[in-house]
């Protein structure tokens, strides 16, 4: 039987990477997913925005530029592509 696949461990060499934005507490495990996108799965960068009846509930932005790791250019007001996933 085949082993489960777990996680890559996170590369001991890569600086922690830098999270910004809010997130509304009842959201706090989006957060802590974005957050381990970087520390575990080695994501450069990204941002997240979740909103609930018209109420921006998650709106994070972080990790890095580019494989180099310089850093991620995005502030609260960056603007970016919407590409919606899911509606309710």
């Amino acid at each position: 039987m085949e082993a489960p696949p777990t996680e890559p461990a996170p590369s001991p060499r890569v600086p922690p990477a830098p999270v910004e934005g809010h997130c509304d507490p009842a959201f706090r495990a989006v957060e802590a997913a974005f957050r381990e996108n970087f520390a575990i799965r080695n994501e450069i960068g990204g941002a997240l925005c979740v909103i609930v009846d018209g109420r921006p509930v998650v709106d994070l932005w972080g990790g890095h530029r580019d494989e180099a790791r310089a850093p991620f250019p995005g502030s609260a007001d960056t603007s970016s592509t919407p590409t919606p996933s899911a509606r309710a």
